[in-house]
């Protein structure tokens, strides 16, 4: 498994979150199921994702 940082700006709100994905997901990957979870999105100028690998220093393992 594989944890994910989803950055997005809609309207005025610039927003974050995790979200997990399988070990065989890719950064677009959870682009695109991310974007999609959602049709009421009103007016997104950008949504990001990136893999978090560590924190302060510190390995992230996820794990089911």
């Amino acid at each position: 498994m594989k944890l994910f940082r989803i950055d997005y700006l809609e309207d005025d709100d610039d927003e974050c979150y995790l979200t997990v994905g399988n070990d065989d997901d890719t950064k677009d990957s959870i682009e695109e199921r991310e974007y999609n979870k959602r049709d009421d999105w009103n007016c997104l100028y950008y949504l990001h994702a990136r893999e978090v690998k560590e924190v302060d220093g510190h390995r992230i393992i996820a794990e089911e």
